[in-house]
C-alpha cells in the first residue's frame, strides 16, 4: 500500500501546527486558547467541534511509523514482517509527525477527550477507524481522517447508523460504493478503553530493547574478558613456587633475614 507523503487535494492541513503542537499537552493548550479567544465554553458541541477541527488541521492522511533511530526493532518488523507493527499508537509520538492515518488521528482525539475527562470509545469499520465521545449526554461521532463536511453540525452515532444517514454524512468525501463497503460492519469499543493495548506494550518493550539491547553483548564481552584474565593470572601463580600472597610475604622475610648478617660482616 502506497500512502501519500503530502496532503491530498482539498484535505485540511495547517503546516504551522506541526512545530507548534508536538504533544497532547500542547494540543490541549492550543485548543483551550482558541476556545478562549472565540468565547467557546467547554463541554459544548462547539468545543467538541473545535477539538475535531484542530486535529484535522494538525495532520494530513498518511501512516506515521517509528524510524530506526526511535525503535529499530519495530521499524524492521514493519518493513519485513507486518506493515502495521511499526505504525505508532502512542498519541504523543504520533504528534511528532505531520501525518497520521485514521486510527492514529482517532487515538489523538481520544487522548484529548481523556485529558478533558470526556467519555469516549472507538468505532471500527471495514478498513476504517473513528471515535465517539459523550457530549451533553449524547454520543457524538467524530471522523478526523475522512473529514466529512459537518459544518459544525455534530451528529449522534445512533442517528447516523439508521437508514441512509451515513451516506448523506459522507457524500462529499466517499462514493456510494465506498460508503456501502466501508460501513457494512460496525464495531464499537468499550468506554474509555485503551484503543491498542497489545501493540502499545509491544512498542514499549521493543523501544526499551532498541535503546538498551546493546548492553547485553557488552556485558557478555566483559564477562569473557574477566574470565580470560582470570585464567592467565592463575597460570602465572601456578608457575611460581608460591601460591598465595601469604607465601609471597613469607618468602620475602626469609631472604631478608638470611642476608642481614652478611651485610653486617662486610661493614666490619
Amino acid at each position: 500500500m502506497i500512502l501519500p507523503e503530502k496532503p491530498l487535494k482539498n484535505e485540511r492541513f495547517d503546516a504551522k501546527l506541526t512545530s507548534k503542537i508536538q504533544n497532547t499537552d500542547q494540543l490541549v493548550t492550543y485548543i483551550d486558547s482558541v476556545a478562549a479567544v472565540k468565547g467557546i465554553r467547554q463541554n459544548t458541541n462547539l468545543y467538541a467541534y473545535l477539538i475535531l477541527e484542530t486535529v484535522e488541521d494538525r495532520f494530513f492522511h498518511s501512516y506515521s511509523h517509528y524510524s530506526l533511530n526511535e525503535n529499530w526493532i519495530a521499524a524492521l518488523g514493519g518493513r519485513y514482517v507486518w506493515y502495521d507493527v511499526s505504525a505508532i499508537v502512542d498519541a504523543n509520538d504520533i504528534l511528532k509527525y505531520p501525518m497520521a492515518a485514521c486510527s492514529q488521528q482517532s487515538i489523538v482525539l481520544m487522548n484529548v477527550f481523556k485529558a478533558k475527562n470526556i467519555p469516549y470509545r472507538k468505532v471500527g469499520f471495514d478498513g476504517h477507524y473513528a471515535v465517539e465521545a459523550e457530549i451533553n449526554k449524547q454520543w457524538i461521532f467524530f471522523d478526523a481522517n475522512l473529514e466529512p463536511q459537518t459544518n459544525q453540525n455534530m451528529q449522534r452515532f445512533d442517528y447516523l447508523v439508521q437508514g441512509d444517514h451515513m451516506a448523506v454524512y459522507y457524500k462529499n468525501v466517499l462514493t456510494p460504493a465506498q460508503i456501502s463497503s466501508l460501513f457494512k460492519h460496525i464495531v464499537t469499543g468499550e468506554v474509555n478503553a485503551d484503543p491498542a493495548p497489545r501493540i502499545s506494550w509491544f512498542h514499549i518493550i521493543t523501544r526499551f530493547l532498541s535503546h538498551w539491547l546493546w548492553v547485553l553483548p557488552m556485558c557478555l564481552f566483559l564477562i569473557s574478558m574477566v574470565k580470560s584474565h582470570k585464567k592467565r593470572f592463575l597460570k602465572v601463580l601456578e608457575g611460581n613456587s608460591f601460591s598465595s600472597p601469604a607465601e609471597i610475604n613469607l618468602e620475602y622475610n626469609f631472604h631478608h633475614i638470611a642476608e642481614t648478617p652478611r651485610q653486617s660482616i662486610k661493614k666490619e
